[in-house]
């Protein structure tokens, strides 16, 4: 997102940014319609002036790409590092707001959010280094309780397969009928993952259906895969 506000000027999802084969971004933008639409030029055509721009001009591309570098490493000496205080508060914070009945976090709507499940997986591998800022206890209470109550929910679809984007309930039961690609790419990751440290069978059987789902449902052989399924 740094690189996408330096090299626009502006910020937004989803974020397309344009790498060299050095991971260096050198253009960018945001969404990109799939037909030219009035000034905003269609994906198409962006992705043809950048390979050819990328073809003409690779020194421009590579002293942009040197020039942006340097950008972010100037701001990321300016910035204060984190210490552990920063994390011991945002667990503090965690443990504060979890649903200790329902799994999750906060009130409705509940959304799964796979990014805080996956910090706690992380801290679970690397224990012995955060022991002090959180219990084991609390970690395996919010990761299985969490997991366990959504793929139990009207969230998770049970004959359809895969995750709705949300609960519009606090228990997981009615879900917003709208299922995303990165959710769930991002839950068969956790789950797979989170059967890697309990050996719960079950956990396995969520990633693995979530696949099929991906694979079976929003693939697409021509185009790759789609981005949202929707009931609308």
């Amino acid at each position: 997102m740094e690189s996408l506000q330096a090299l626009s000027g502006s910020g937004g999802w989803p974020a397309s940014l344009f790498l060299t084969p050095e991971k260096i971004p050198f253009f960018s933008g945001t969404y990109f319609p799939l037909e030219d639409r009035g000034n905003y030029p269609s994906f198409m055509r962006v992705l043809q002036s950048v390979v050819e721009y990328y073809s003409n001009k690779k020194p421009t591309v590579i002293d942009i790409g040197n020039q942006l570098i340097g950008l972010l490493q100037t701001e990321l000496k300016n910035e204060d590092i984190p210490n552990t205080d920063h994390i011991k508060n945002a667990l503090d914070n965690l443990v504060k707001s979890f649903d200790k009945d329902n799994g999750g976090f906060h009130n409705a709507p509940k959304f799964p959010q796979p990014h805080i499940l996956e910090f706690f997986i992380y801290l679970k591998d690397k224990y012995a280094r955060f022991s002090s800022l959180i219990s084991d206890e609390d970690l395996n209470e919010m990761l299985n309780i969490s997991l366990y109550k959504m793929a139990s929910g009207g969230i998770y679809d049970q004959i359809g397969g895969g995750f709705h984007r949300y609960s519009v309930d606090a228990k997981w039961l009615v879900p917003h009928f709208e299922k995303m690609l990165y959710d769930n790419a991002f839950l068969a990751k956790i789950y797979s993952m989170a059967h890697g440290i309990y050996s719960d069978t079950w956990m396995k059987f969520i990633s693995d259906d979530i696949l099929d789902y991906l694979i079976m449902q929003m693939s697409d052989k021509s185009e790759g895969f789609m981005l949202l399924r929707s009931r609308f």
